[in-house]
């Protein structure tokens, strides 16, 4: 993933994150904001390191859903 998908997703996630479950958030966080692997993820999840991307793809459809009906983020 480049820079910019990374500063994109974070602005989408600055956004809507109240409307992400707790779980989404926290996987976010850690690949996100701390840089984890989906191996170290998984690991500290106790879940396959398949469930851990899932989840992060599954986040970000939702937060580019959100913005696509929403636009707060455009709207900057």
């Amino acid at each position: 993933m480049s820079l910019k998908d990374g500063i994109y997703y974070s602005e989408l996630y600055g956004e809507y994150s109240a409307l992400l479950t707790e779980n989404q958030r926290s996987v976010f966080e850690m690949y996100f904001g701390l840089d984890l692997s989906f191996g170290e993820i998984a690991e500290i999840k106790s879940v396959s390191r398949q469930s851990v991307q899932d989840s992060i793809s599954k986040v970000k459809k939702a937060l580019e859903s959100f913005e696509e009906k929403l636009g707060l983020v455009q709207k900057k």
